[in-house]
């Protein structure tokens, strides 16, 4: 079954080094198939242009949101 995801990088600052990007993104990849939608919060234009990138390569429906927005986002997860 799959599932949707909240993704809250409001105070995301990095990975610490390489081997824990590296364990992120083979996690990610592992459940990437499975995700259903996926409601990314944050403050800054990177994250905004990483979730459109992201979304032509996943099988699944992504909305950035506002760091504001925290509550929006989490609605929209719950809806159809």
């Amino acid at each position: 079954e799959g599932f949707r995801l909240l993704i809250d990088v409001r105070e995301f600052d990095g990975w610490q080094g390489l081997s824990a990007m590296g364990a992120h993104l083979s996690l990610a990849r592992g459940h990437a198939p499975l995700l259903d939608k996926a409601a990314i919060v944050g403050d800054q234009a990177w994250q905004k242009m990483a979730q459109k990138v992201g979304s032509r390569f996943l099988n699944a429906e992504t909305q950035f949101f506002d760091a504001e927005n925290f509550e929006e986002a989490k609605n929209w997860l719950v809806s159809d």
